[in-house]
């Protein structure tokens, strides 16, 4: 009689058997939670001084800068210096910068001074974002990385469901500089959390050439899963981005005030948390590139959903599928970049990554507020939709080797 060997019984909290992945996750929620307070206080403060939407889209365009001239060393630095000592030095900053804000906010300074503010936010967020999810992926084994990316995602998102919650109601409650002095003390909750995170070991490195400097270049651009997954991401979340135009929606559209934002803005993130969560606890995904297609098609439809509506409760249904969606497509690009991505260049890659996801998310909002300027706010978010479930269906016709892509796991 043939011996059949028993099938591994799946363990949805396999990362957190890894007390350094309880720190780096400690490190993770808390790092975003605070900047969810951050982004939703300055949002509402700016337009409540300006009324302008092209005020809203410069934000993105001020903290994208930043993560645009300096990924590219900053992923060489991860890769060759002290990740812990870097995401530390971040995080100090992001407080700093914050607290700064806060001051601003007090003394009702003149508003091109909270941009000062916002690019040094930019420069920080370029060494966190890099750093925090190299040194994620070196705490747990390569089987449980679709495992840690479900997870990652899952601390993001209930950060950002709770992050614009708190916020509205304390700018509604207490004023923009009681919101922003929150967010300072849970990036100081985040720092002691990065102390706890264990060392990875240093790799030896040359000098920062033009060669090293654009190794996750090349090696993005002779990895079409890498490549296409990215630019998936990157485009439908460029253009069907709404984050920035919340707070327009919430005063001239929905009119639900700071408390109404706060839960608009929440409202992706509780979708894409309830999705998290889900993942986690099931088998790695079979089909992960249909999946993934199809998620973003979704994400694109409801999208549309959304600027249509002018019903405070259809409009947060909408945006709960949205971050839902969001979720899926997180997850499979995040652990792509874990599992096909080799340790020497990580850093590197991250590094492209990140500008990838800022170009997307703060360039993004920048184009939304920009093209509501010049339309208005619906008639932006309809046209990024539109454009996302278009694009879905351009990477399933021509992207193959995404479109085959199955079972992740090792």
């Amino acid at each position: 009689m043939l011996y059949d060997p028993p099938m591994r019984v799946h363990d949805p909290y396999a990362a957190f058997r890894s007390s350094g992945f309880q720190a780096a996750f400690g490190c993770h929620i808390f790092t975003i939670f605070a900047a969810q307070i951050q982004t939703t206080t300055i949002g509402w403060l700016l337009y409540e001084r300006t009324g302008s939407a092209a005020v809203l889209g410069l934000v993105g365009l001020t903290v994208f800068v930043p993560v645009f001239l300096l990924a590219l060393p900053v992923g060489f630095f991860v890769d060759f210096h002290s990740r812990k000592t870097l995401l530390m030095g971040g995080i100090t900053m992001l407080a700093s910068s914050v607290l700064l804000m806060a001051f601003l906010a007090y003394i009702h300074a003149p508003v091109p001074f909270f941009f000062v503010a916002l690019t040094i936010i930019g420069i920080a967020n370029t060494i966190v974002s890099i750093s925090r999810p190299v040194l994620m992926r070196d705490v747990v084994q390569q089987h449980h990385a679709e495992n840690a990316s479900n997870w990652s995602s899952f601390g993001r998102r209930v950060s950002s469901v709770l992050g614009p919650i708190l916020a509205g109601n304390t700018i509604a409650f207490s004023g923009a500089p009681s919101a922003f002095f929150i967010a300072a003390l849970f990036y100081a909750i985040g720092l002691l959390c990065a102390q706890l995170i264990p060392s990875s070991p240093l790799q030896e490195g040359g000098p920062l050439t033009m060669q090293e400097l654009f190794k996750g270049i090349h090696f993005m651009k002779r990895n079409p899963l890498v490549l296409s997954a990215t630019l998936l991401d990157l485009c439908a979340a460029l253009l069907g981005g709404i984050t920035g135009l919340m707070p327009i929606f919430a005063r001239d559209i929905l009119h639900v005030g700071p408390i109404g934002l706060g839960l608009l803005t929440a409202a992706p993130s509780l979708g894409s948390g309830f999705m998290s969560f889900f993942l986690a606890h099931r088998p790695p995904l079979k089909r992960a590139g249909k999946t993934l297609l199809l998620a973003v098609g979704v994400y694109g439809f409801m999208t549309v959903l959304f600027g249509l509506s002018e019903n405070v409760l259809l409009s947060i249904a909408a945006l709960f599928v949205v971050g839902a969606a969001d979720a899926i497509s997180v997850t499979v690009r995040g652990t792509i970049l874990q599992v096909f991505v080799p340790p020497h260049l990580r850093g590197r890659v991250y590094g492209v990554n990140t500008i990838f996801i800022y170009s997307s998310n703060e360039l993004g909002d920048f184009e939304s507020g920009m093209l509501a300027a010049l339309t208005s706010a619906p008639v932006s978010v309809l046209t990024g939709g539109t454009a996302a479930m278009i694009l879905a269906g351009i990477f399933a016709w021509k992207a193959k080797k995404l479109r085959s892509l199955g079972m992740m796991a090792v």
